[in-house]
């Protein structure tokens, strides 16, 4: 019960209003390596520790910010820090949006 706990505080201290829309606006390619900090100045993420591991932080988009990729919709967006530094960002598109990606 309090890790449930501890884990949503650490989301909504993260958590700001949506504003990017676009994720690209918060989430290029360019952003890898950078700060957690620097990140969530443009990217609106909720994110939690990973209980495996103390120094990786997965992050969500929230509801309505980063939910496109050139205009086609995304389905999940999952980006992930190690040692409060972006390593990788994972997109999902639903299979009848992939040509619009192409």
């Amino acid at each position: 019960m309090l890790a449930s706990i501890g884990a949503l505080l650490s989301m909504l201290a993260v958590a700001r209003p949506a504003k990017a829309a676009d994720l690209f606006d918060g989430l290029a390619p360019e952003r890898a390596g950078a700060e957690l900090t620097v990140v969530l100045e443009d990217a609106e993420l909720a994110c939690t520790h990973d209980p495996g591991e103390a120094e990786v932080r997965r992050c969500r988009p929230l509801p309505g910010a980063l939910n496109t990729l050139g205009g086609a919709p995304l389905h999940e967006v999952e980006a992930v820090f190690v040692d409060e530094l972006l390593s990788q960002v994972s997109v999902y598109f639903a299979e009848s949006r992939f040509g619009e990606v192409a």
